[in-house]
């Protein structure tokens, strides 16, 4: 439609099932990062039944923006895996919301001005996405789960699937971050620390925001 060289959604399957077969084999382990698509979810939602050691994620833009806000060649939502069709957004939002997918990622890809202030087809892949992890993934998702869960999402289940420590013990460091659930906020050049701008979600309105760090 735009005239540029395609991502194909097949690009994607073909390589999932190539690597599902392959630890149906080997009987190893594997976590399948940065899942787009409807027919990637279907054929790791089957393998799961079969009792593997198998994980996978999604990046957290992808619950929120579908292939129509690249729009008129807008270089910030260039991404990889790229944005996909809304029926593919709905598709991934349900694998979420039924446990196929287990957690949920930045996809932080910070980036110079001049890497996304050109053509399209020349532009770097990537946006940033630490700060706005939290609220994008609770905005897209409060409505069909607790608050408890997507911080499981996004926290204690990437951890699991790392075979990092989950608790918070004495004389043990930890990872704490305060947050809001419920604060409505506009996502703001002003909120954003990293020395890159490069976000499609500057001037979106979120439920939810990351208040600080201990």
């Amino acid at each position: 439609l735009l005239g540029l060289p395609m991502m194909p959604a097949l690009a994607e399957e073909i390589a999932v099932q190539r690597d599902l077969f392959l630890l149906e084999y080997t009987h190893s382990k594997l976590h399948l990062l940065d899942i787009s698509t409807a027919r990637s979810t279907e054929m790791i939602k089957q393998f799961k039944k079969k009792k593997l050691n198998l994980s996978c994620s999604v990046n957290a833009y992808q619950l929120l923006l579908n292939d129509s806000a690249v729009g008129s060649y807008n270089t910030l939502c260039k991404l990889n895996p790229p944005l996909r069709p809304a029926s593919d957004v709905t598709a991934i939002i349900n694998a979420v919301s039924s446990g196929v997918i287990d957690a949920v990622t930045s996809g932080h890809q910070p980036h110079e001005t001049d890497c996304k202030n050109v053509e399209f087809d020349k532009a770097e892949f990537g946006m940033i996405g630490l700060e706005t992890c939290f609220a994008i993934t609770n905005t897209a998702l409060k409505q069909k789960m607790e608050v408890s869960y997507i911080v499981s999402l996004v926290s204690n289940n990437p951890r699991k699937i790392l075979g990092l420590p989950t608790s918070i013990n004495e004389q043990e460091p930890a990872d704490l971050t305060l947050f809001d659930p419920e604060k409505k906020w506009t996502f703001t050049e002003a909120d954003i620390q990293s020395q890159s701008r490069n976000s499609p979600f500057i001037g979106q309105s979120f439920t939810g925001k990351s208040l600080g760090i201990i």
